[in-house]
């Protein structure tokens, strides 16, 4: 939260939270039998990333951070399962911005500016970047 301007920290806190316990709820309630295929390259290199950025928060905190594994499997499973953005529809961005969905398709105000954030989800999130931005 460090990064979240002061302005936007209450609202981003609150998504976050929100989001993810009920992530982790539905991954945990769903019994849907799912049908279709999942692009093993791409979840392969979608693991390699988070397993990444898993490394680098131990390095900075320590091992005793074990939230990150929930967050590993609701971000596969919300971009793999679901074929939903990472972040909800809704989530606030600096600028007033927000993840929107018009016509089956996600939007992102952010997308192309962490697409090589190696903190950053963005590398395999289903959102495209909000045109003109």
């Amino acid at each position: 939260m460090e990064h979240v301007h002061p302005h936007y920290q209450e609202e981003y806190i609150k998504m976050y939270t929100e989001g993810y316990l009920m992530g982790y709820k539905d991954v945990k309630n769903d019994k849907t039998s799912y049908q279709g295929y999942v692009d093993g390259e791409k979840l392969g290199e979608s693991i390699e990333l988070l397993e990444n950025q898993e490394k680098r928060m131990e390095e900075e905190f320590g091992k005793q951070n074990r939230s990150f594994k929930p967050y590993l499997v609701m971000s596969l499973y919300t971009t793999f399962i679901l074929e939903e953005p990472v972040h909800p529809v809704g989530t606030p961005f600096p600028g007033g911005l927000k993840v929107r969905k018009d016509k089956g398709i996600y939007y992102c105000p952010v997308k192309d500016n962490n697409e090589n954030n190696p903190l950053a989800v963005c590398g395999f999130c289903i959102a495209q970047q909000e045109p003109d931005m």
